[in-house]
């Protein structure tokens, strides 16, 4: 894939999935799919990867500041 996705659409997709998915682990874990703390770790790991999202989108601005000193080799502490 080439097309750069707006950080804004990832995490309005992973936020509408969030349920649907966190569903479909619980009920995987209740027929006995997985366990059920394998459910709830991959539950919380989607649940920071969406805030580790949010967090790069909050601080897009800082981000890039600093990038691009390191890339000029300036100092950013």
């Amino acid at each position: 894939m080439t097309a750069r996705v707006p950080i804004g659409l990832q995490i309005s997709v992973l936020v509408q999935e969030q349920p649907a998915i966190a569903r479909r682990l619980r009920d995987a874990a209740a027929r006995g799919q997985m366990r059920r703390a394998e459910a709830d770790w991959l539950i919380e790991s989607y649940e920071a990867a969406i805030a580790t999202l949010e967090w790069v989108r909050d601080n897009e601005g800082t981000i890039k500041r600093v990038h691009a000193a390191l890339q000029a080799g300036e100092e950013t502490a």
